[in-house]
């Protein structure tokens, strides 16, 4: 199996069907691995389908449940850093090595129930009022509102510009 290729195909097929997979949310950590409750690389969290948390076949058995019949694993990828020996010079090196876990999410598995609490923002639509009240403070303080990529909004004081992630 290609792991590069599989990875490619993954985001390829997810923007011919008009998702943009590497668009970040305002909070970070979507899809969490159980074990540890941190979350999953931007990579894997583009190739994982739901928020939540995530297993392997074997941690789900070692915790007494079991995955339902039929369901389908997703990959998820981590470096793993491996000791080489240079055939010329005989000196020793470590390089990186692409490995891959098979995981599933914890509704695919019963007997199970959620060790971390993942708490997600309720979205609100644009308010005409508010915006308006923004906007005009912005027009007459000269303070600037930039919309960037990232995760977190701040003020800069050097270009007295407050910043906003994009939505």
């Amino acid at each position: 199996m290609d792991l590069y290729q599989e990875i490619t195909d993954r985001i390829i097929a997810q923007m011919e069907e008009g998702i943009i997979p590497w668009h970040k949310p305002w909070i970070s950590g979507k899809a969490i691995s159980r074990t540890t409750g941190k979350p999953y690389s931007l990579l894997n969290q583009m190739m994982l389908d739901k928020p939540g948390e995530y297993l392997t076949f074997k941690q789900c058995q070692a915790e007494g449940g079991k995955v339902k019949k039929g369901e389908k694993a997703q990959m998820v990828v981590f470096w793993k850093w491996i000791e080489q020996e240079d055939e010329e010079t005989g000196e020793k090196k470590e390089v990186p090595f692409l490995r891959y876990y098979n995981v599933f999410h914890i509704s695919q598995c019963e007997g199970l129930t959620p060790k971390h609490e993942i708490t997600l923002p309720g979205t609100a639509e644009p308010n005409d009022a508010a915006n308006e009240i923004i906007y005009d403070y912005l027009s007459h303080s000269g303070v600037t509102l930039n919309h960037e990529s990232g995760d977190r909004a701040y003020y800069r004081p050097a270009t007295d510009t407050v910043v906003i992630p994009d939505r």
